[in-house]
């Protein structure tokens, strides 16, 4: 899986996330991700992302 590939990947899930209305903790452990996967994952759309996508 190529770099955009996986970003693409992380921005969906982070989009999943916050359209779940859960909180983090509940939403990683639903999916059966580590907390680190999502918080890297976060993190990286965040820092790659302009702030009004991300919310």
């Amino acid at each position: 899986m190529s770099k955009e590939e996986k970003r693409a990947e992380m921005l969906s899930m982070i989009a999943d996330w916050q359209q779940s209305g859960k909180s983090k903790k509940e939403y990683y452990q639903e999916k059966g991700i580590t907390e680190a996967t999502f918080i890297i994952g976060y993190l990286v759309v965040k820092k790659k992302t302009p702030p009004m996508e991300v919310l």
